[in-house]
């Protein structure tokens, strides 16, 4: 398991924002906001041999009312509602 954020730093593209980070079954399931092009993206990350560093491995531009069907698995209903209010009320996004 990674240690710390800091280890998942490199995965963040310029202008990205890490507002979720989940680790479940030797993956990552993470929520970002690009300032850049004012969207949210949901990706899984995970190891690969030969570095042993996280990668992108699943990348897809979502809405929040969209994190249900990718996190449900994961989170509590109530736990993606909060998380979905906060990102509408925190975040302007392309949609």
């Amino acid at each position: 398991m990674v240690k710390s954020l800091d280890e998942l730093k490199h995965l963040l593209e310029e202008g990205e924002e890490l507002l979720l980070s989940i680790f479940d079954n030797g993956m990552y399931h993470m929520i970002t906001y690009n300032k850049n092009y004012n969207t949210l993206f949901y990706f899984k990350a995970e190891k690969f041999s030969k570095d042993q560093k996280y990668q992108r491995a699943y990348e897809e531009i979502i809405i929040p009312n969209s994190i249900r069907e990718k996190l449900s698995h994961i989170l509590a209903p109530k736990a993606i509602e909060i998380l979905e209010q906060t990102i509408v009320d925190n975040r302007q996004y392309a949609t």
